[in-house]
């Protein structure tokens, strides 16, 4: 086995690895950035493709490198991944499918259009449309949106948002308790060695996902909901515009009614 020269590994753990993280951080903090200033600069249709596939090419050699992480963990790396590959279809639809969203997409009830806004505005907007996947209130809103049961004044929908914000951090210690009291986690394959037998080891797994599931949707609410908390508390933005994130499951009956 090949023994690194001392001067070599110095340079790699005092050099090269924090200069690899990073330059990884910035390109995954710019992003959105990168894709609000595409939508919010008036630009020809050929420049805003050409930033499209900058955003696309970074993204691609994050994939890549976050793929070469030997020593993450698989979990990690799916994540990463997974929220890379998200992001890169909401840039392929806004600023490749989409014909000049500055001038097609716009706040409905409002006169002006994007385009003759302020850069400020526009900035605002831009971010708005890059967040706001499901367009509410704009004219980009999708069909089926959960119906609104929260209350339309200021303070009780706060109010009933961090009730709904405690009850969802309750839900998740009183699923991940059991979790690591019965050491489900490491009946999955991102753990070694497996368990002794193929049906703990099948009903781990189950068990496992069922955990994971519940938990990426407690987290995305959780993040929605804080979200709506600063924003209306703050008096930035009306109850109107923070539907429910999830409906109910009644509703989903069919792809459209649950994707919108």
């Amino acid at each position: 086995m090949p023994v690194c020269n001392p001067r070599c590994c110095r340079l790699n753990t005092w050099v090269f690895r924090p200069l690899d993280m990073v330059l990884g951080a910035i390109l995954r903090s710019a992003h959105h950035p990168l894709l609000v200033l595409a939508l919010s600069f008036r630009m020809s249709g050929i420049w805003r493709k050409v930033l499209a596939f900058f955003i696309l090419l970074s993204d691609a050699s994050l994939y890549l490198h976050d793929c070469d992480q030997r020593s993450a963990p698989t979990l990690a790396k799916y994540a990463q991944c997974s929220g890379l590959i998200g992001s890169d279809f909401v840039t392929i639809k806004l600023l490749l499918l989409t014909s000049d969203p500055l001038y097609s997409i716009y706040r409905t009830g409002e006169d002006l259009r994007p385009h003759v806004l302020p850069l400020l505005q526009r900035l605002e907007w831009g971010a708005n449309l890059a967040w706001n996947l499901r367009g509410i209130g704009l004219n980009t809103q999708t069909e089926y949106i959960p119906y609104t049961k929260y209350p339309s004044q200021r303070l009780p929908f706060v109010l009933s948002q961090i009730r709904r914000l405690l009850l969802h951090l309750l839900r998740l210690i009183l699923v991940w308790v059991p979790v690591l009291q019965f050491k489900l986690h490491k009946t999955t394959f991102l753990n070694e060695p497996p368990p002794p037998s193929v049906l703990s080891l099948a009903l781990g797994r189950f068990l496992f996902a069922a955990v994971i599931l519940t938990t990426c949707y407690a987290l995305i609410d959780i993040a929605y909901t804080v979200a709506a908390i600063a924003a209306v508390g703050s008096g930035y933005s009306k109850p109107t515009v923070w539907p429910p994130c999830f409906g109910s499951w009644s509703d989903a009956t069919t792809v459209r009614r649950a994707w919108g």
